[in-house]
């Protein structure tokens, strides 16, 4: 099968807006390349390969991969319309997998965890629990800052034995590594079924399929989804956009076990200082606030008046 391969080429100062406009054009599954990520990266991890950083030089784009079908041209078209420089090429999907391969490299995270490209070969990380990333091309790797600041916090965190809950899990990277550090449950919900089936493949491929549960649909709207999810948990992601954490707050709150905590990420840091108050307000306080590359993300402990119940 083939695949059109659509470059949208962005300034770093409007790679969110782009990203946003996507989002409400419909478009939920695109791949960012920024430099700052790989830049980021590379000066904690000795191995980082200089083919990655040539890819990766100058870069601030957005791909996004369409089928080559009616309905994959409207999408072209409704591209081109967004971004006139869009560029637009043929590529098959097998060269399409093998290209993504290309330019991936183990991340380290903190001092126990590592993020590892499962076609890699696997050397010895002694005592570090290893997630063997195999992302397709949809959804994220851990790649990202905002993917980077929410495994940084849960691997400060002691999990062991913990129940989570990753609403918006895209790949499932954060429900799974929290399993892998130690939780004994992970959910996930997301909006699109592609992420909850990938959400699901990866848990399978890290071993942690039996307690992995991975569900679909609109978190903030759907009350019957919000009680297939449960409640009672210890720790709960939410790597989305601002005004999606500033909705699920109250739910949130009302899901998390006593002294438990949500981690918050996705939040450009023109916005942080909103999103922070407006969590505030709603009684949460924040214990662990972090930076990178112009994201930002908060560990928080509920309000006191659920905390003490």
């Amino acid at each position: 099968m083939e695949y059109w391969k659509i470059t949208l080429p962005a300034a770093p100062d409007t790679l969110d807006a782009l990203t946003a406009r996507l989002t409400a054009l419909g478009f939920d599954s695109f791949q960012i390349e920024d430099e700052r990520d790989v830049l980021a990266q590379s000066p904690h991890w000795e191995m980082t390969d200089g083919a990655l950083l040539a890819h990766y030089k100058g870069a601030c784009r957005v791909l996004v991969y369409l089928p080559r079908s009616p309905e994959g041209e409207a999408g072209l078209t409704a591209l081109r319309g967004l971004c006139p420089e869009a560029a637009a090429e043929r590529v098959r999907e097998e060269d399409w997998a093998e290209n993504w391969k290309r330019y991936y490299e183990p991340i380290p995270v903190g001092r126990r965890l590592v993020i590892h490209p499962a076609w890699l070969p696997r050397p010895d990380y002694g005592p570090r629990a290893v997630y063997l990333s195999n992302p397709g091309c949809c959804f994220g790797t851990g790649l990202h800052a905002s993917t980077r600041l929410c495994l940084g916090l849960l691997e400060a965190r002691d999990v062991t034995g913990a129940r989570v809950l990753d609403i918006g899990a895209g790949s499932g990277i954060l429900g799974v590594c929290a399993l892998l550090l130690g939780a004994a449950e992970a959910v996930a919900a997301d909006i699109d079924p592609l992420a909850s089936d990938t959400a699901s493949r990866a848990a399978e491929a890290n071993g942690a399929a039996g307690r992995y549960t991975a569900l679909t649909g609109d978190f903030v709207k759907e009350e019957a989804l919000r009680e297939r999810a449960g409640s009672g948990f210890d720790l709960i992601f939410s790597n989305i956009v601002a005004d999606v954490i500033l909705a699920l707050a109250p739910h949130t709150a009302a899901r998390l076990a006593p002294g438990g905590a949500w981690v918050v990420s996705g939040i450009i840091d023109g916005r942080a200082a909103e999103v922070r108050e407006g969590l505030e307000a709603q009684g949460f306080r924040v214990e662990t606030a972090r930076e990178e590359n112009g994201w930002a993300a908060f560990s928080l402990v509920q309000p006191a008046d659920r905390a003490a119940r």
